[in-house]
């Protein structure tokens, strides 16, 4: 399965990514919407996109109580049930990479927030000039 595959050191910190996925997503360019987020140091232009890496170790979905987190078959991304979600977080204390999180969409309506992948064509990966997000 192909995997979004970051190198930080390629990142301009631009929010180019950032700004697509939410779009993407909810037709709407939002640091807030977005499933990947950019975390860095402007005064040292060090830059690291943090999403989702589609883990081997799948703690999110292992940990879920009402089996709301699932794998998609065709792209093996994490997906999440939004009416089976019941917002516990405790998907959001598994994960390792700090990949999840809890927030709230366009009408205001909380979610657990995670890649999808776009159904296997990142708009994140498309829309990244410099080259720091790849997905193979």
């Amino acid at each position: 399965m192909k995997k979004i595959i970051v190198n930080p050191k390629l990142c301009s910190g631009c929010n180019t990514c950032v700004l697509n996925c939410s779009f993407m997503h909810h037709k709407a360019f939002s640091h807030k919407l977005s499933n990947i987020r950019i975390i860095g140091k402007e005064e040292r232009a060090s830059f690291k996109p943090t999403l989702c890496i589609q883990c081997e170790e799948r703690n999110c979905v292992k940990v879920c109580p009402v089996e709301a987190i699932s794998i998609n078959e065709e792209t093996g991304a994490v997906i999440v049930n939004k009416d089976k979600c019941i917002l516990c977080e405790m998907c959001i204390d598994a994960c390792e990479h700090n990949a999840i999180r809890n927030t709230n969409d366009t009408n205001n309506n909380e979610y657990i927030a995670i890649c999808d992948l776009c159904n296997g064509d990142p708009h994140c990966v498309k829309f990244c000039r410099l080259g720091a997000l790849k997905y193979e």
